[in-house]
């Protein structure tokens, strides 16, 4: 095995001197128990109120993922806008989506358990989603109230082995749509309908009519390590994909 995670054919090391492309995204999967920089170092990145963030949060676990998971979003950004990490200054949609004022460049952050995906393009809007597949008594229930009927119906038929993943793969799905558009649960995961079988493409079923432009749906297919799913989604048909994994401090990007 190639580094840490266990598809480097699909997540490949990223390569030197990398800089982004137009219409073409990249996902990047950081191990957040083997990451490629300390969490000491990584809140040197960080800026004051970052640092306070962190501060507040009562778990441990969590302020190393949010710790880690904000350095290496900052360390990305730099290196695409050319910029001193610490001179990059966030600010939110009234929804929430965070975003850079000084550059069009988009982005969005996922993670779950031990892996994290950071999603970068410079002129597409997208939004990321990772989920820990976990066994979970309740998952039908789940997809009841949240899915749309259509969806829940076609978990239901499907053989009960499958059930549990399918669940994941849509709500992955859904969850990275709605991550996109920065409207949050606002827009309602039951008013959008995807495929929910997890053995075939991601695709939309059904939006919302608000929704006027373009979209597509995909599979981070293999997932950055056993035991997840992934998707993204993007405000465009057919975009370029690109999967890197950075786990040493070698292959961090630099501005």
């Amino acid at each position: 095995m190639n580094g840490l995670f266990a598809n480097p054919l699909f997540w490949p090391n990223l390569p030197d001197n990398w800089q982004p492309q137009q219409e073409t995204v990249d996902v990047f999967a950081i191990h957040l128990q083997h990451p490629p920089l300390s969490p000491q170092v990584a809140l040197e990145h960080l800026s004051d109120h970052e640092q306070r963030q962190v501060s507040r949060f009562k778990s441990s676990v969590k302020q190393r993922e949010f710790t880690l998971t904000r350095a290496m979003l900052r360390l990305i950004l730099a290196s695409v806008t050319h910029a001193n990490p610490l001179a990059l200054r966030f600010e939110r949609t009234a929804l929430g989506k965070p975003f850079l004022p000084q550059t069009p460049v988009h982005f969005n952050v996922s993670h779950s358990k031990d892996i994290a995906l950071i999603a970068i393009c410079p002129d597409l809007v997208l939004g990321v989603d990772i989920e820990q597949v976990q066994p979970r008594n309740s998952f039908l229930k789940l997809a009841q109230r949240f899915f749309a009927p259509a969806e829940f119906q076609a978990i239901s038929q499907l053989p009960q082995p499958l059930q549990l993943t399918a669940f994941y793969s849509t709500w992955t799905r859904k969850e990275a749509f709605v991550k996109a558009t920065a409207k949050g649960i606002a827009l309602g995961l039951d008013r959008f309908e995807v495929n929910v079988d997890p053995s075939q493409p991601a695709c939309f079923l059904k939006l919302p009519p608000e929704i006027k432009t373009a979209w597509s749906l995909h599979d981070l297919t293999p997932a950055p390590a056993p035991g997840y799913t992934a998707s993204l989604c993007v405000e465009a048909s057919m975009p370029d994909i690109n999967c890197r994994q950075i786990s040493h401090p070698q292959q961090l990007p630099s501005s």
